[in-house]
């Protein structure tokens, strides 16, 4: 080993008796008399310089047991070894590497094989499919190595990938930020963390860049991923959580590699420029005339580009015949990624589609829905028509394509239209009409007050069918009323609130995960309102907020049944005992499919990548204390909390007041 030009390692005649083969040995051999199996046991293990046997004499008089002296032996030739094999050529590393591979799955000498993976460049292909093979082995690899393997195995590719991404969706922060509608709200009711931090703080989205790395393909191959994710022909035509920390991994993981230096890798992206300038937006908590504009110009650009393709679809049609595929062209190991075939596949490169996307990524969608209603709300101050607001118009357009994302994937049709007049015609100036009888009640006109209410309500009914048809009409609704309720503005947050009431009466069951985020919002802006004060469970508002809205809504997402609970919690000093038992009987009647969801959910983290791979992130929602009273994510994700508040209230225990959560904690 002293010359780096001579062979790499001693020849012998003998295979060394590590691993299998020294298994294999030392069981036949015990087979035979027991002397002369550990003499032959010992000739066979021990070293062949003869040089060695009277050193070996001297420590073993020393008092060093022979396990010592040989692990030292084997550290320092492994050392030897190592700094040797940054000057080898190709073809030696080649060689050693097939010397040492069998090796590999030994800890103690995995060091080797793995430095000579680390300088070689390319790997030959028949060492990729045994990496490939063993997950212990794949993961100890060095991230360049891993990529290599990725590139040839895209299955692999897929599945990791997957794997971290669901991790990233059931990270606590993703809920966090895909439940808060107050993103864009100049003063919050909640402190909120930057984009950039939660980015830093979370696992699985630097595995996922660790992932990528440098190279464009694997990019490409994880975007298209998310893309066939969302366009889930199986799943709801709703838009969910799931969904929408879908659509917050892909931007982020676009912004991770941005900050992490990657520009080439980042300029591959078409939606790059997009992004860039939402994440700007939610910094700023506005969007300002020329982002609008940039956006805008960005959605038209990409709507040409669709036209383009259809185009060049439609001459490939007539050259091909009727048998051309409707789509762009697929790479033939598409189906090794995992990815459908020729058969079924439809194109993923859909600029418009990726941009709806972009734009679905919670933190940028509600920031759109807060800056309509400040264009509403300047109507009245400029008298001006909303159908005249420049600025609203557009945003309505931008977030029509948001809203209708799940659609245009699903229809395969692809647009960037005007929005619907009913917004401007009906929604906006009914929304004005309210503005405007609040500043009325001000200045103490009375009768005028009266013949706008009358006209108000003749409007109400047709607003709610606005809203049963429309996801933009419903947000804009639930985000109104959040900001009124922040500016404890009563009168208008109960008008609003009695919209958003008549409207889950008569809206499908499949849409009621899309309300998830307007329910958590909802529970927090109620209970921080009961702590100050602000309203008591007699009021109004509590009736109509907690019994038409949040006892409807708790089986959104197992996340706003947590929060609703803390509501409750919060004003269970104020509520009889009788009361607070019919509250949580409710919850557990109306929550039975989001607890079923919820508990699937827990079982797929047993698919997530190793721990370490992850990193040490008190991120993971499942194995991490929610805080120091209670744990949240156990079986269905809220029998913990349901516990606390028994043993917080013990006259619940009696099963008369509260019988089905006797019965459910029972079980």
């Amino acid at each position: 080993m002293s010359d780096i030009d001579g062979p790499v390692s001693a020849s012998t005649d003998d295979p060394p008796l590590v691993g299998n083969v020294g298994q294999e040995f030392v069981q036949s051999m015990l087979t035979k008399n027991p002397k002369d199996a550990i003499d032959a046991i010992q000739h066979k293990a021990s070293f062949r310089n003869p040089r060695c046997q009277p050193l070996l004499g001297l420590l073993d008089q020393l008092g060093l047991e022979r396990r010592e002296s040989h692990q030292y032996v084997v550290k320092m030739a492994m050392a030897a070894l190592l700094e040797k094999i940054p000057h080898l050529s190709a073809d030696k590393m080649v060689g050693l590497l097939e010397e040492t591979f069998p090796f590999i799955g030994i800890p103690e000498l995995r060091a080797v094989p793995l430095a000579v993976l680390d300088k070689l460049y390319p790997i030959p292909v028949n060492f990729v499919k045994q990496l490939a093979m063993d997950n212990e082995v794949f993961w100890a690899l060095p991230a360049r190595v891993q990529r290599q393997i990725w590139g040839l195995d895209k299955k692999l590719l897929q599945m990791h990938a997957l794997s971290l991404i669901n991790a990233y969706k059931y990270e606590m922060a993703t809920w966090m930020q895909t439940l808060n509608m107050d993103v864009g709200m100049e003063e919050p009711s909640h402190p909120q963390l930057s984009r950039k931090m939660l980015r830093k703080g979370s696992a699985s989205l630097a595995s996922l860049t660790s992932m990528v790395g440098s190279d464009p393909r694997l990019y490409k191959c994880i975007t298209d991923i998310f893309t066939m994710r969302f366009d889930d022909r199986d799943s709801s035509i709703y838009v969910g959580m799931k969904e929408s920390a879908l659509c917050a991994c892909k931007t982020q993981l676009l912004m991770s590699l941005q900050e992490k230096g990657e520009a080439a890798v980042c300029a591959t992206d078409r939606m790059l420029s997009l992004v860039w300038a939402l994440e700007s937006c939610i910094r700023d908590k506005h969007i300002n005339e020329d982002k609008i504009k940039e956006i805008d110009g960005f959605l038209k650009q990409a709507e040409r580009a669709e036209v383009h393709r259809i185009a060049r679809l439609e001459k490939s049609k007539s050259i091909k015949g009727p048998k051309a595929m409707h789509g762009v062209h697929v790479e033939d190991d598409a189906e090794s990624a995992g990815l459908p075939g020729p058969a079924t596949q439809k194109s993923i490169n859909r600029e418009l589609g990726e941009a709806s996307m972009c734009l679905r990524d919670p933190p940028a969608f509600h920031l759109i829905v807060h800056e309509i209603i400040r264009s509403i709300e300047a109507c009245v101050v400029e008298e001006r028509l909303p159908r005249d607001n420049e600025r609203l118009c557009r945003l309505t357009k931008i977030l029509c394509v948001a809203a209708e994302s799940k659609f245009m994937f699903r229809s395969d049709d692809f647009q960037y239209l005007n929005p619907d007049s009913q917004f401007l015609e009906t929604l906006y100036p009914y929304l004005v009409g309210f503005v405007l009888d609040a500043k009325l009640m001000e200045m103490n006109e009375h009768d005028l007050l009266i013949r706008q209410s009358e006209a108000m309500a003749e409007a109400h009914k047709e607003v709610v069918f606005i809203m049963i048809r429309s996801e933009v009409a419903r947000k804009v609704i639930q985000v109104f009323s959040l900001e009124k309720l922040a500016t404890k503005d009563l009168w208008m947050a109960e008008s609003l609130l009695e919209l958003v009431a008549s409207c889950i009466d008569k809206v499908a069951t499949p849409a009621i995960p899309e309300f998830a985020p307007f329910a958590y919002t909802l529970a927090r802006r109620i209970s921080t309102m009961i702590s100050n004060n602000t309203i008591e469970v007699q009021d109004g508002i509590w009736n109509l907020a907690v019994e038409k809205i949040l006892l409807n809504l708790v089986d959104a997402e197992t996340e706003a049944h947590e929060e609703i609970l803390r509501l409750l919690m919060v004003a269970a000093p104020k509520l009889d005992t009788q009361v607070l038992g019919s509250y949580l009987d409710t919850c557990l009647e109306q929550s039975s499919k989001s607890r079923q969801k919820h508990s699937e959910r827990a079982l797929e983290e047993e698919s997530l990548p190793p721990r370490h791979l992850m990193g040490n992130s008190s991120s993971n929602r499942f194995n991490h204390d929610q805080d120091d009273d209670y744990r949240l994510g156990n079986g269905d994700g809220v029998h913990g909390t349901y516990t606390h508040i028994v043993s917080k209230y013990p006259a619940l225990q009696d099963a008369s007041i509260a019988p089905v959560l006797h019965a459910y904690l029972s079980k």
